[in-house]
């Protein structure tokens, strides 16, 4: 099957077609495919943001393709980890080809400026998506699944909220102006 219809079939995975998803993480050729995916969200990543640095653009996009294999790994496992203290069933490498391969949708960073607030659109969907991947590659409930996405997400909010309440309450005493010259 070529690249097209891969990222066809990534695409349908997109609208919770759970078929798609079971059959996408058992096709071995399909880690090939989710790396790629990656590869070229980097790239979009560092070319969308980098474009008005000039020559530094390549060094966006190939922080941005380093980045992107390694944040999306590293989400994944922590994603399977939840999934096997729930019960799933699911392999790492499996889950990984379906979920990596919903960030095709997060192509559109290439697209200057505006792709960085599209790209907040396409995560928050890749979010909700991923609950389906789960149940289905894990052999979830939706309810376990809705919990296991969550789960990092309330974790982050509770030490956003943390270092803001301590930044906020933190005595301000011992921070005076200094005059720059004397």
């Amino acid at each position: 099957m070529g690249f097209g219809n891969k990222i066809k079939q990534a695409f349908e995975m997109l609208t919770f077609n759970e078929q798609t998803i079971s059959s996408f993480s058992k096709d071995e050729t399909n880690t090939k495919f989710a790396h790629w995916v990656l590869v070229i969200l980097g790239l979009a990543f560092g070319f969308g943001i980098g474009i008005f640095t000039g020559p530094f653009v390549i060094i966006f996009m190939i922080i941005g393709v380093i980045t992107m294999l390694a944040g999306v790994w590293i989400v994944t496992l922590l994603y399977h980890l939840l999934a096997l203290l729930f019960g799933g069933k699911g392999k790492l490498i499996e889950y990984f080809r379906s979920y990596a391969s919903l960030y095709e949708i997060q192509w559109v960073m290439a697209i200057p400026i505006l792709g960085l607030f599209l790209s907040w659109v396409a995560g928050l969907w890749i979010f909700v998506v991923n609950v389906s991947v789960l149940k289905n590659v894990h052999k979830l409930s939706t309810t376990k699944s809705l919990i296991i996405v969550f789960i990092p997400l309330i974790i982050s909010i509770v030490l956003l909220l943390t270092g803001v309440i301590s930044l906020v309450n933190m005595p301000m005493d011992n921070f005076t102006a200094q005059p720059l010259l004397e």
